[in-house]
């Protein structure tokens, strides 16, 4: 008889213990990976942090908490300043690797991707592109077809880029 209340009570208590201990451990894998990526991604602090929240908020037109926004922005921030294969350390991969609590729709994905991960590889192609700035470069191809090419690219890539994206650039 006693078998059968110690085997009953084992049956309820296990799966609720397992559940807790994975839920506090998931919590203590999110506080660990969140400080590791605060000091990678705001070098500057509270100050950086909060312009960009400021930014993705007007993004999103002010529908998520901070806290989600933060969440997203830390993953894919995150994955895409640390790699895929991030040997860091395990709770900070396994924090990277887990789902966003938010989902943006395809408009707010693409102004979020253009605003924080593809805007420094924009202003690096101007760079390189423009004729100005590489004189010496650019002499060896001043009288072929591709120079004219190449320098209205630039010309348009220039007038491309929008004054929010020239503001969201200083704050990264």
């Amino acid at each position: 008889m006693h078998f059968l209340t110690i085997f009953i009570l084992l049956a309820i208590s296990l799966p609720l213990v397992f559940l807790l201990v994975c839920r506090v451990f998931q919590a203590l894998i999110k506080k660990k990976a969140i400080a590791m990526l605060d000091t990678t991604l705001f070098p500057q602090g509270l100050k950086q942090k909060q312009e960009v929240m400021n930014v993705c908020h007007n993004i999103t037109n002010h529908r998520f908490r901070n806290e989600d926004i933060l969440d997203y922005y830390y993953k894919i921030k995150g994955l895409k300043t640390l790699g895929l294969d991030c040997k860091r350390c395990y709770a900070l991969k396994k924090y990277l690797f887990s789902p966003t609590t938010i989902k943006l729709n395809y408009f707010e994905q693409c102004q979020f991707y253009d605003t924080f991960l593809y805007c420094s590889k924009r202003k690096n192609l101007l760079n390189q592109v423009n004729p100005e700035k590489n004189d010496s470069h650019n002499n060896h191809f001043k009288h072929s077809n591709s120079s004219t090419e190449v320098r209205s690219q630039s010309a348009s890539r220039k007038k491309s880029i929008n004054k929010t994206q020239e503001n969201y650039l200083l704050i990264l």
